[in-house]
């Protein structure tokens, strides 16, 4: 009552397995998304308390907040600026070497930006499914200022699954 409990990463002997998996689905189906080369790499998977995740985000970012079912948890998916700047630039036809430039995402790039989380939410959704069949992603809504992403307590203990992303030039994390 009232104890936090910390998520044993160990628990879960499949979720390497799991992991290269989606990253190998995600650099293809990426790839074919915005017309250039994503190399995704698992990083790391840990506990952390869910507030020093919040800050250690860079705004802007995108953040797409997910309900999970058939738990009705909550998951967040966030890919770095950075990475998303790279991606867009490439998408419009750019080099994709131009130095971000720090704004919010314009309301079409919001709209191109939620076309490839479709796709990762997919990828993420189908290799999950391996564990689970019923195992859902539903899109509840989307932020690009971590602040406002709190889904949950701040001193809340979540689990964390990290993919070094590379586009290009660009290096952030998924």
């Amino acid at each position: 009552f009232g104890q936090k409990t910390s998520i044993r990463v160990g628990a879960m002997p499949g979720l390497d397995l799991i992991n290269e998996h989606l990253a190998s689905q995600l650099s293809f189906k990426l790839s074919q998304k915005v017309g250039r080369e994503v190399h995704v790499q698992p990083k790391t998977t840990t506990n952390q308390i869910f507030g020093r995740f919040l800050h250690g985000l860079d705004p802007p970012i995108f953040i797409s907040i997910l309900r999970v079912e058939p738990t009705q948890a909550m998951s967040l998916i966030s890919i770095d600026g950075d990475v998303m700047y790279h991606i867009l630039e490439g998408f419009f036809g750019g080099s994709g070497d131009s130095e971000r430039p720090y704004r919010n995402f314009s309301p079409f790039e919001m709209k191109v930006i939620d076309r490839i989380m479709d796709v990762t939410r997919e990828q993420i959704e189908l290799s999950w499914k391996k564990l689970d069949n019923s195992f859902r992603l539903v899109l509840t809504r989307w932020e690009n200022q971590p602040q406002f992403a709190a889904v949950m307590p701040l001193d809340e203990t979540v689990f964390l699954i990290s993919f070094a992303v590379e586009v290009g030039d660009a290096e952030g994390s998924l």
